[in-house]
């Protein structure tokens, strides 16, 4: 490796991005649930599943990195077949509970203005991670 502290450098960055994602998923949902907000708890739900695929892929590399064995004679390499398909279980499932609760909420009728908590949600999760991320750099 051309520098020896790359490996850890990258791992850390892994666990640092996994903890903005919670949060991240903790913020909008709990404003999604206190401002009434289909969309910003549909974001969290989304934001939830790139946690859950962030780990998931996470332990499928480390398990697919592993040498055949007398067990798996070709390798622990389809491990990551499996977790896709884990993945993208949980991205339909959750895709099918928010569109229950909209088409719901459509043939209810009832219609909530979006409060300053949808707002201000929105407003940070946008404008937040614009800031945070630096572009390219010469």
């Amino acid at each position: 490796m051309k520098f020896e502290n790359c490996r850890d450098c990258r791992e850390e960055v892994v666990w640092w991005a996994f903890t903005a994602d919670i949060c991240m998923t903790l913020f909008k949902g709990i404003l999604g649930l206190m401002s009434g907000s289909v969309a910003l708890v549909a974001d969290s739900l989304h934001s939830g599943a790139d946690v859950v695929a962030s780990g998931v892929t996470q332990l499928s590399l480390k398990i697919s990195n592993k040498p055949a064995d007398e067990r798996y004679p070709f390798g622990y390499g389809n491990i990551q077949y499996i977790s896709s398909a884990i993945v993208g279980s949980l991205l339909l499932i959750g895709a099918s509970f928010l569109m229950y609760g909209s088409v719901v909420k459509l043939i209810s009728g009832t219609y909530e203005a979006p409060s300053i908590f949808a707002a201000l949600g929105a407003s940070v999760t946008v404008i937040g991670p614009d800031r945070a991320v630096p572009r390219g750099r010469s």
